[in-house]
């Protein structure tokens, strides 16, 4: 094997997994940059090779600008396979660099060959993973074009080590929980707003990071919270004890300037008279039931549409920041 599992390369420029986006946009500040897609915030630019192998551009992705790059993708050159399996020119090469893969999927049944190839699916995948860090090989079934820089295949690189990927924000993190905690006593009564829905703990499925090792769900969770979110937090335990899965605690502790709103496992604190994402959807019936969703920052609140919990909720909220929700419809589709 010939992979370092402790940078990634863009071109020979050479960057440690764990540099915010904000920064590896200055390393990278003079190569040629394509326009960004949508979704997490992405540096995308040129490139001309990857593995040994021609590309035509790669692309950084970030949960957020202050946040470590998780994911490198490569868009790889076309190359001539001379049969119909088009993937083996690429596979033979990455396994020269990274060995056989632990998982790889022919795709090409799937296709109709009679058709032939469209550059919209893919025919054939491997995976490989070394330390925390995954790779991906698609080999699509003909040719896409980007702009007129043409690609038959992506290589994926992820940091699928979220924990360690988070460690200096969780730090922050569990500095604030702290404090938030110490603020708190076990006389603290928040009031209650109960809901017609069991609200869930904010978590981001991650099915790769067991294959290299056990890890705690907490743990795990705790990470993604700090990697994934900025102001999500979790609960204390003076009020999580005290909530049920279906129930909302606002409450004001002991010095604090915020208002806090928790569920059972995530917390968000809210500041009066300041600027805030407070949004209200209510989703009517349609190939749906339709629901009431409340979106607090980062704390997302769901119940159905005959409870008046949430608006409840929304008339505390509104009176103690002195801010109006956003109130919006929609169709459940």
């Amino acid at each position: 094997m010939n992979f370092d599992t402790k940078h990634y390369h863009i071109d020979g420029i050479q960057i440690e997994w764990g540099k915010p986006l904000t920064e590896v946009r200055e390393i990278l500040e003079d190569i040629e940059e394509f326009n960004s897609y949508g979704g997490w915030p992405n540096r995308r630019g040129k490139c001309l090779q990857a593995f040994g192998l021609s590309a035509s551009e790669f692309e950084l992705r970030a949960p957020h600008e202050d946040r470590p790059v998780m994911q490198v993708i490569y868009q790889i050159a076309p190359i001539a396979s001379g049969d119909n399996e088009i993937h083996l020119p690429y596979l033979t090469q990455l396994e020269k660099v990274l060995g056989m893969p632990i998982k790889s999927e022919s795709l090409y049944p799937k296709v109709d060959l009679i058709k032939g190839f469209e550059s919209s699916s893919v025919v054939f995948s491997a995976k490989w993973i070394f330390e925390g860090i995954k790779i991906s090989l698609s080999v699509y079934g003909g040719t896409r074009s980007y702009d007129e820089r043409f690609s038959a295949a992506g290589i994926f690189i992820d940091w699928i080590d979220e924990i360690k990927a988070a460690q200096p924000y969780r730090e922050q993190a569990a500095l604030f929980e702290t404090k938030m905690a110490e603020q708190l006593n076990d006389k603290v009564m928040p009031k209650k707003f109960k809901l017609q829905i069991q609200q869930r703990p904010y978590r981001s499925a991650n099915y790769d990071i067991k294959s290299f090792g056990l890890v705690e769900e907490e743990e795990l969770r705790a990470a993604q919270l700090s990697l994934y979110k900025r102001e999500l937090y979790r609960t204390p335990s003076v009020i999580s004890t005290q909530l049920k899965a279906n129930e909302i605690a606002y409450y004001q502790g002991t010095a604090m300037d915020k208002i806090v709103v928790s569920n059972k496992w995530d917390t968000i604190c809210l500041t009066p008279n300041q600027a805030s994402e407070l949004i209200y959807w209510d989703v009517l019936p349609a190939r749906g039931a339709g629901y009431k969703e409340l979106l607090l920052k980062e704390l997302r609140i769901e119940d159905t549409r005959n409870s008046s919990s949430l608006l409840d909720l929304i008339a505390q909220v509104e009176a103690d920041l002195s801010q109006k929700v956003l109130k919006n419809e929609a169709y459940d589709d």
